[in-house]
């Protein structure tokens, strides 16, 4: 733990200890979520329907957004979590 600390430290200074604690918290809800996507094709087709309003549309659209959010700072997190562990990520 100490090397890690020591890496994540020299890497971010104080903030990277910070995230990597809150990994840590989050890893137990990050098992269980479940995102919700709308394929783009469908999304179009109901757009151009009938059934089409539009609190349910910004409802979908706030989701995404929310969901897209959270993968992007659950990778972030997971980067640097393993870089403290000194693993390259690579995409």
């Amino acid at each position: 733990m100490q090397i890690m600390d020591t890496t994540l430290s020299a890497l971010f200074g104080s903030p990277g200890l910070f995230y990597s604690d809150i990994m840590e918290q989050i890893l137990p809800r990050l098992t269980v979520h479940e995102y919700h996507f709308t394929s783009d094709e469908w999304f179009q087709d109901w757009v151009k329907s009938d059934n089409f309003d539009l609190a349910t549309s910004n409802g979908i659209l706030a989701l995404e957004l929310i969901d897209k959010a959270h993968l992007a700072a659950t990778t972030a997190l997971f980067s640097n979590k393993a870089l403290g562990y000194g693993y390259v990520l690579s995409i």
